[in-house]
């Protein structure tokens, strides 16, 4: 009778397990282009995901409710660039705190072995580093064990490149339709402004602008940006980009220049940066989302006090301006577009609440609601 027994509960294990195999959901696949040029083939809703750069969570927090879900790695060190961003994102996420640390992205301090052993799904890599024979290497070795290699971009060719990494991640985790209407509210704003600086670079009444990179982040002045990253961003926002003709690939440009130039308004970027420069902490514009008003005062009364910046008429007048660093290198770059074209044209952007637009966006598109300062003027500090 026993044997009876066993046979028939064999028999329904045996029929329970088939009825699972049956109906439980196979892992999808999909083919996508990425941002190399490459096709390839990865699993749709990835269940165990690589970062090599941290800010891959910039993108992912666009598009996914929680961005750290099913992150079993991530490049570690980039954080400590942006921890106002990590601070406000591991608060609502606190398992973001337990994915392991696998290195500097930035230098691709990464070995396969470390991928290997994390078993994922899929990586995602900056196009960045897709030249490097290192990368190209890790590549091919990831290959044989099955994991696809996915590259994104964000700086070659401005909102394009964004737009398009965004529309990969969209495909990729079943995201399509809200990956087009951010899309849309991306080009929507663009355009606005677009249509209101002039389509052309040779609109008049173009202020003549000049941007610092991190001022006060360390001792060294000044280096300011070219043509490229925040240079594109402020010619499409209707400035005449000083260092795009002194400097067009940026550089450090000699001190005494600032006293013989005459720039209409002074840009600066800044960061969440105390936790890499803890010294230089009050010299630099924390900027970023718990960033405050009473804090960046003190940095600009400090930057603004600089030999030969304090005699510029724009900096005594108060046209002074600070951008969120990360803008340049994230797909929130059309953003800063935005709220640089009102400094640059304040009558022509009169009836356009920046501020607003910054609320809707983290309102519809982020998973936590726009707080801090990503870009001010010292005339609102003051």
């Amino acid at each position: 009778m026993k044997i009876v027994l066993i046979r028939v509960l064999c028999a329904l294990a045996v029929l329970s397990a088939s009825a699972y195999a049956q109906t439980a959901p196979s892992q999808q696949y999909i083919e996508i282009r990425d941002l190399s040029g490459r096709m390839v083939t990865v699993p749709k809703n990835p269940k165990r995901i690589v970062l090599t750069s941290a800010r891959q969570i910039y993108w992912l927090s666009m598009i996914r409710n929680n961005p750290f879900k099913n992150v079993v790695g991530m490049d570690g060190t980039w954080w400590k660039y942006d921890s106002h961003f990590y601070n406000v994102l591991s608060k609502k996420f606190p398992e973001a705190k337990n994915i392991p640390n696998l290195g500097n992205g930035q230098n691709t301090d990464f070995n396969v072995e470390m991928f290997i052993k994390l078993n994922p799904d899929i990586v995602l890599m900056s196009s960045y580093h897709e030249d490097t024979i290192k990368t190209q290497n890790m590549v091919k070795k990831l290959a044989k064990f099955n994991i696809p290699v996915v590259f994104l971009d964000s700086s070659t060719h401005r909102y394009l490149s964004n737009i398009q990494s965004l529309r990969v991640l969209g495909k990729i985790f079943d995201k399509t339709h809200h990956t087009e209407k951010l899309e849309d509210f991306i080009l929507t704003n663009l355009n606005m402004v677009f249509k209101r600086v002039g389509a052309t670079k040779t609109m008049l009444n173009r202020p003549t602008a000049i941007m610092q990179l991190s001022p006060g982040y360390s001792a060294s002045c000044c280096y300011v940006v070219g043509r490229d990253g925040f240079g594109y961003l402020m010619e499409d926002a209707g400035a005449e980009n000083w260092g795009g003709k002194s400097f067009p690939a940026g550089g450090q440009m000699n001190i005494e220049q600032i006293f013989v130039s005459d720039f209409d308004k002074v840009l600066m970027t800044g960061g969440a940066w105390a936790t890499a420069r803890s010294e230089n902490v009050g010299k630099f514009l924390e900027l970023g989302y718990q960033a405050n008003k009473q804090d960046l005062k003190k940095s600009f009364d400090h930057l603004k006090k600089r030999k030969y910046w304090r005699d510029l008429k724009s900096v005594q007048q108060g046209d002074m301006y600070g951008v969120w660093h990360q803008f340049a290198s994230t797909p929130y770059a059309f953003l800063s577009t935005i709220m640089m074209a009102k400094w640059f044209h304040p009558d022509k952007f009169s009836d356009i609440d920046t501020n607003q637009i910054l609320d809707e966006f983290h309102t519809l598109f982020m998973p936590f609601e726009m707080q801090g300062y990503l870009a001010i003027s010292e005339r609102e500090v003051q």
